[in-house]
């Protein structure tokens, strides 16, 4: 009903019962992606535009069919159409992690933030969708088992490598006792060190010293 009611939106788009959305990512030499420059994180609109989210951009390609300015270069933050499409970027975008972050050890280079701000409509819905995303997409992968995926709120990250010298069970009896936690063996994550701060901040629990 809003996009109906948006006088921005055309009426194709009105009329539309779906939308294409979809995401790339940069593959080196070794195959293993990285983040994007930060003058290469635009999103296009089936051509490259102007536009960057916040002020670095996403670490991915985002392509859709966005609503723009009339040189094409800028999205409208105020859109119906483009609230939509970026309220389902951090969902889709996960449930894409989910599927390689198995063959891709180092999925984490091209997390995107929590939020990008607050400064505009489009910054606000993702946010908000972000935060849920997190909550229910489990795509990190188990230590144990690279092809099963944990929530982050469910994920211990042992950087100390105290689990291989007094065991899991007991470093995890420990974090439960201690942190008013309920983890189990099988929660542990691999350690990493570039980018664990933003796994941090999706709540992945980090013992370090």
């Amino acid at each position: 009903d809003e996009i109906k009611s948006d006088i921005n939106t055309p009426q194709k788009l009105k009329d539309a019962k779906t939308f294409a959305l979809s995401f790339a990512v940069r593959i080196d030499n070794n195959n293993k992606i990285k983040s994007l420059d930060k003058d290469d994180a635009i999103v296009y609109t089936y051509l490259p535009t102007s536009f960057k989210f916040g002020d670095e951009g996403f670490p991915f390609l985002v392509n859709a069919n966005f609503i723009t300015d009339a040189g094409r270069q800028q999205l409208h933050k105020d859109s119906e159409w483009n609230k939509l499409i970026f309220s389902k970027i951090p969902s889709e975008y996960l449930n894409w992690m989910k599927e390689i972050s198995s063959t891709y050890s180092n999925y984490y280079e091209v997390l995107p933030r929590k939020s990008y701000g607050n400064n505009n409509a489009l910054e606000e819905i993702y946010a908000t969708e972000m935060e849920k995303a997190i909550n229910d997409i489990a795509f990190i992968p188990r230590a144990n088992d690279a092809k099963s995926k944990v929530l982050a709120s469910y994920a211990i990250m042992d950087r100390m490598g105290l689990s291989e010298a007094i065991s899991k069970h007991l470093l995890t009896a420990h974090i439960n006792r201690t942190y008013d936690k309920n983890y189990s063996d099988n929660d542990f994550i691999n350690p990493i060190w570039k980018g664990f701060k933003l796994l941090e901040d999706y709540g992945v629990f980090i013992f370090d010293k």
